[in-house]
């Protein structure tokens, strides 16, 4: 993946916070965002929502 990229969360990503989640259930807000800046760990991604949200590039999956 790279800067500009659409993506969203993966299926276990989301399996996960379902199960998990305390709060407001965010799955439908992560189902597109774009990269807008990454490093080795992380990939920086702005959602749909207005979050900016540091994520592990095995929690995304590119948007087709």
């Amino acid at each position: 993946m790279k800067v500009g990229d659409l993506v969203k969360w993966s299926f276990s990503e989301q399996c996960y916070h379902d199960a998990f989640h305390h709060g407001e259930p965010l799955t439908e807000h992560r189902k597109c965002g774009i990269i807008i800046d990454k490093n080795e760990k992380y990939n920086f991604v702005y959602w749909t929502n207005g979050d900016l949200k540091a994520q592990a590039e095995g929690s995304l999956e590119l948007v087709e």
